[in-house]
């Protein structure tokens, strides 16, 4: 075989960008061998490479997977090419075809506080879940999704991570088939983070929940008893099967309330059954807010306030049940959400985009 295209080590898709789309394509010929290429540098310049039999459906040849040259695909290609080379252009770049869904039409991602508020040089805590029970993700091989978020509450990059849950529905492999990459720049607040199944080890997963969880350090900005937002949002994604059919996600975005040392929330700590057992959702909120309140509960008064301490609702309920607050007509910004018991009042910081 003779020499064709010139190579750039990195980019798999060949188009003129080395991204988190390009760990995506090496995850569809995982382990796959071919001839060694002569030069086996991975430095970022072109080079000659012999074709291997095979092309991606975008018509790159399974070769250019091969990025550090030594005949066969694996994770080495990512950490010796991909990797150091993240970002780098060459030639014309044409923009990856990324996917995003319609909400209450498309496979639905969830990006879940853990808590909705939080101190400076706390762990912010961000749960990621694809797919419901009557929508779950049928075919999954990988997914690259690109992120933006709040880049001054982070003191720098080790303060940024994404772990996978050890029980994950991704992995039905008890050999661990999944790789997790995430790439990020603190000082742009972006990142971009990419799963693959590697699938020679098993093809596709099925299933809907949770996937992992984002880990952010927050510095210690906030002062006094003054509240900020952190907010992180997937901007793009691309989740795609086995033969690299891409399937519609809906994107989604989050936020967590940062508060100064001096803050202080009534019953924060929310050790009581009544604290627990209160749902609220959705969080961040944009048209309405719903509020689960036990049966047993005896809920006097529901108020929600902004942070000046402005009243916008208060409404008397004397049992539990489920509410539904209107916020069509409320500004953006950080609410108190308090509810009144005879013996105790329960308050959540809510978020309304």
């Amino acid at each position: 075989m003779g020499f064709c295209q010139t190579l750039w080590p990195g980019d798999v898709n060949n188009n003129g960008i080395v991204n988190g789309v390009d760990i995506l394509y090496i995850g569809q010929v995982w382990h796959l061998e071919g001839p060694v290429r002569a030069n086996q540098n991975t430095s970022w310049q072109g080079t000659n490479y012999t074709p291997w039999e095979g092309a991606f459906a975008n018509g790159a040849n399974h070769a250019l997977a091969d990025c550090n040259g030594n005949g066969e695909v694996d994770e080495d290609d990512i950490e010796q090419a991909v990797l150091p080379n993240w970002g780098l252009t060459h030639g014309d770049i044409t923009d990856d075809i990324y996917n995003n869904g319609v909400e209450g039409e498309d496979i639905v991602m969830r990006l879940e506080p853990v808590d909705e508020l939080v101190y400076g040089g706390d762990a912010v805590e961000i749960v990621l879940e694809l797919g419901t029970e009557t929508n779950p993700v049928s075919d999954f091989n990988g997914i690259s999704m690109k992120l933006n978020f709040d880049a001054e509450f982070i003191a720098d990059v080790v303060d940024f991570d994404f772990v996978l849950d050890e029980n994950t529905w991704l992995d039905d492999n008890p050999t661990d088939s999944l790789k997790v990459y995430l790439e990020k720049n603190i000082d742009t607040g972006e990142a971009d983070l990419t799963i693959i199944k590697r699938r020679n080890i098993f093809q596709t997963s099925a299933g809907f929940g949770k996937v992992g969880t984002f880990y952010i350090i927050v510095e210690d900005i906030v002062v006094g008893d003054a509240l900020d937002t952190f907010n992180i949002k997937v901007e793009n994604v691309l989740m795609v099967d086995d033969g690299f059919n891409s399937s519609p996600v809906v994107t989604d975005e989050s936020g967590v309330a940062v508060a100064g040392p001096e803050f202080l929330v009534s019953n924060k700590d929310m050790t009581s059954d009544l604290a627990k057992d209160i749902k609220i959702s959705p969080n961040p909120a944009n048209d309405y807010l719903s509020i689960q309140v036990p049966d047993y509960a005896d809920i006097e008064t529901i108020s929600l306030m902004n942070i000046v301490g402005q009243e916008f609702q208060l409404s008397n309920y004397k049992r539990g049940g489920h509410f539904t607050i209107n916020l069509e007509a409320y500004p953006a910004g950080i609410y108190y959400l308090s509810l009144k018991t005879p013996t105790q009042i329960i308050t959540r910081v809510v978020l309304i985009n």
